[in-house]
């Protein structure tokens, strides 16, 4: 069976990362691979076993009671058809609902970066597992971020107050930048053909 094109990959992991980021579990889903698998690196983070199919869509609904989103700004992507993975590094700001924060409010804006390897199915239409590299440092301070707003919106399910929801509004950047995606095609094609010219060479073919 031939590769995925190029453009193919982008749109797979554009439909991905925008549910991903909105944590809309639905959408999610309908680009996952049954197999699905999410590893979080480096393994110092001690993020435990990787997510499934299932256990990262359960996961993002949980979120969903004190994130509105997990806005995605793509700063490179590079499909490589041969290999059909996409890696992709990109900033984020995790946005936190209002009811959910406490102390200082300043501190609640949080902005992180991230490496992406997403491997695909043989047609490039399905994302078969992922490797997410994070800030080992800046995961930290997020981790507690979340730890502190579960507890909160806990307090406050314990009460009678007036709690805000989730309402999966909170736009993309990500998918804003599309188009520049695929302006980027000419250089990630040219980085694919050296790679593909590279395994052609004597030492690989033994």
């Amino acid at each position: 069976m031939s590769s995925p094109t190029a453009e193919k990959l982008l749109e797979t992991t554009n439909a991905f990362l925008n549910a991903f980021g909105s944590l809309d579990p639905e959408a999610l889903s309908a680009t996952q691979a049954n197999n699905y698998t999410h590893v979080f690196a480096p393994a110092s983070l001690g993020s435990g076993e990787p997510f499934t199919r299932q256990s990262l869509g359960e996961y993002l609904v949980k979120l969903q009671g004190i994130l509105e989103c997990f806005r995605l700004d793509f700063k490179r992507i590079l499909p490589n058809p041969h290999l059909r993975q996409s890696v992709v590094w990109a900033g984020s700001e995790t946005i936190f609902l209002e009811h959910v924060k406490d102390g200082d409010r300043a501190e609640w804006k949080f902005e992180g970066e991230h490496i992406f390897i997403l491997s695909m199915d043989e047609a490039g239409e399905k994302v078969v597992d992922i490797v997410e590299f994070l800030d080992s440092k800046k995961s930290e301070i997020l981790y507690g971020l979340i730890s502190r707003a579960f507890q909160t919106k806990e307090a406050l399910e314990a009460g009678t107050s007036n709690t805000e929801s989730y309402n999966g509004s909170c736009s993309q950047d990500g998918r804003r930048d599309f188009t520049s995606m695929i302006a980027n095609l000419v250089w990630a094609n040219i980085v694919t053909n050296i790679i593909h010219l590279n395994m052609l060479r004597p030492e690989y073919r033994s």
